[in-house]
């Protein structure tokens, strides 16, 4: 989640009055049948209901808001020697949609969550417009980037998700990862039937990646060439519930003075982000095989990462037993982009590495889920074996 600015506590009251104030209008008039029809079962249900289906039917303007929020305990060792161990609470999701017609949406996400030293801040993770029809939809605003499957699947609400931690590869860009998770800018997309499935394709123009890893470019571009993005996939390719599909997007990233950026002061960096996917959700079976990879390029050097993750669960009743395997390949050393200064290397500093998962999720409700898991993972230079516990109780109403 992006830390772009702190923003006075008096907003979120504005924006939570204003919601409640909507909400009350629009469905003052709902029954309890209608509200029973509009109910999602499960977190399955929540993850493929199409926004038609959140917002309800008809041409009667409708606001929606859902709420995401998760509290835990984690225990680290960076060294066998060495223990961090804490209860925390993760960030408050608060997720607005609304039918403005029948073929416009808007919608708008906000996370409210605290950063390393405890300070609580508001970062408004979405917020665009949205024109569709059946197979083409356009989209101007700020949103999660069109490339790979996780994540478009999965947003700021923990309890989305089947594991606690995304893959370190495509982790919010304020929590170490690497890929430019959110996008500026315009996106459009088209699907149509083919064969036993459907096609689906996206292209869109944002604005590129600000002086660090962290700075999404909100408002304002630092350079007038715009990151360039392509991605499809096809949906039930030769079985119900597999997806095949791969993606590219391209930037052209700033120079940066040697006060942001001593490493390389003063250089543009080209950055080419490749994805391919594999994933298949069945009745009980859940696979998603993804392939990121990242490569800087400047006149001094080449810089790359390779990072290929596996995630397989099984679900039995209430429980999803899962297990997840990560490795990255680092060539080049650390790019002067996700590491600016060497004295202050940051999370996404390091060398190749590979980490294992074992966790398992019991539903404690429709609304609420219980995870727990285990992660071992390595520096495949020389470091120690790294070992981390956590748990987490998440909700999504």
């Amino acid at each position: 989640m992006t830390r772009a600015r702190k923003h006075p506590a008096w907003i979120c009251s504005i924006v939570l009055l204003w919601a409640g104030v909507c909400w009350a209008e629009d469905h003052s008039d709902l029954g309890d049948s209608a509200l029973d029809r509009r109910m999602l079962q499960n977190f399955h249900d929540f993850e493929e209901v199409t926004l038609e289906e959140l917002l309800g039917e008809g041409d009667k303007l409708r606001f929606s808001m859902n709420v995401f929020g998760s509290a835990g305990f984690s225990l680290e060792t960076p060294a066998a020697e060495q223990f961090d161990d804490t209860f925390a609470t993760g960030a408050l999701g608060l997720l607005f949609t609304a039918n403005l017609g029948s073929s416009i949406t808007a919608l708008a996400e906000l996370a409210v969550e605290a950063d390393a030293s405890n300070a609580m801040f508001i970062d408004p993770e979405r917020l665009n417009l949205r024109w569709s029809n059946k197979s083409f939809s356009l989209t101007a605003g700020k949103m999660h980037t069109e490339l790979g499957y996780w994540n478009t699947a999965y947003h700021h609400g923990v309890w989305l998700e089947p594991s606690i931690e995304r893959p370190r590869i495509i982790r919010f860009e304020d929590d170490g990862g690497m890929m430019q998770a959110h996008a500026v800018g315009l996106l459009a997309t088209w699907n149509a039937k083919f064969g036993p499935g459907t096609f689906n394709a996206a292209a869109g123009a944002m604005n590129g990646r600000g002086h660090g890893v962290d700075d999404v470019q909100f408002i304002r571009d630092n350079n007038r060439e715009k990151a360039l993005l392509l991605s499809a996939y096809y949906q039930d390719l030769g079985l119900p519930g597999l997806r095949v599909g791969g993606g590219a997007l391209y930037d052209r990233i700033a120079p940066a003075p040697a006060s942001l950026r001593p490493s390389l002061p003063g250089a543009a960096i080209s950055e080419l982000i490749l994805n391919a996917n594999v994933v298949y959700r069945g009745r009980r079976l859940l696979v998603i095989a993804e392939w990121f990879g990242v490569f800087h390029r400047a006149a001094q050097g080449q810089w790359s990462v390779s990072a290929p993750y596996l995630l397989v669960g099984y679900s039995r009743g209430h429980f999803l037993p899962y297990a997840m395997v990560e490795f990255q390949d680092r060539q080049g050393g650390d790019s002067p982009f996700f590491v600016p200064d060497p004295d202050d290397p940051g999370p996404t500093a390091g060398g190749s590495f590979i980490e294992g998962t074992v966790g398992v999720r019991y539903e404690t409700s429709n609304w609420s889920s219980l995870k727990a898991e285990y992660r071992l993972g390595r520096e495949l230079s020389a470091g120690p074996l790294s070992h981390s516990v956590g748990v987490s109780w998440s909700f999504g109403i």
